[in-house]
Formats: structure tokens, sequence, C-alpha cells
């Protein structure tokens, strides 16, 4: 729909996470969340995270999409939570900064991160 699109075209704008405040980086990925939730039942299910994933930019086989959704889902309950959700990415964006040069200005944004290093951050998180 118009409204999904304009949605994650804001988003996908979003600076550089370094640059961005701990409450408003909270509020993205509550807006996220809730936007990959497609049925607003408060979890994401495998489809929604893999669509989520998809139109993050991420082009992720199905047997990958599985591997995140269970390392995702820790409590064992096939869906994933906010908090759990949550967590994740703030994992990854912890993993993220780890692996920064000392002599880095500042994280890349999306748009200077090729492909195989968004999986490779992934993998890492994950351990797929």
């Amino acid at each position: 729909s118009d409204v999904y699109k304009r949605q994650f075209s804001t988003m996908a704008s979003m600076p550089p996470l370094t640059q961005v405040p701990a409450d408003k980086l909270e509020d993205y990925m509550c807006r996220l969340f809730k936007i990959g939730d497609k049925d607003s039942d408060g979890v994401l299910d495998a489809l929604e995270l893999r669509d989520l994933l998809k139109r993050s930019g991420f082009a992720l086989d199905d047997q990958t999409v599985a591997k995140i959704m269970v390392a995702v889902d820790t409590n064992r309950d096939g869906v994933i939570q906010y908090a759990e959700f949550r967590g994740a990415v703030r994992a990854l964006i912890d993993d993220l900064h780890s692996s920064e040069p000392s002599t880095s200005a500042g994280m890349p944004d999306a748009s200077q991160v090729n492909t195989a290093e968004l999986r490779s951050y992934l993998q890492r998180l994950f351990k797929i």
C-alpha cells in the first residue's frame, strides 16, 4: 500500500546509526517492528520477518531467514515479540560499533554498506 511505502521510504533515509540518539533509535525500531507486523497481532511471524528483511534491502533466502528467526526467537514460541526484536537489533548495532576501525569517523549509512557486508554482520550476530 502507499502508506506502507511512505513509511518505509522515510525510514530508508535515516542518518547513520552513530548519529541517532537512543530515544530516536528506540522509536525507529518500534516503527520498523509495526511495519513488519502486517496483521497487527503484536508479533512477527516468519513470513513477516522475511518480508521486513526483504524490504530493508536484505536479499536472504528462506533458510537464512529461518535461522535468523530461530536465533531471535529467544523464548522459542515461534514468533518474535518486540522485546526479542529490539534485543537483536541492539546486538547488531553493538556488533557494528565494535567492528568499526578506531580511526573511523563513524558508521557508514546503509547506502555505503554492500549486501555482502550486511550479510556478514547478520551471520556474525545470529551465528548462521
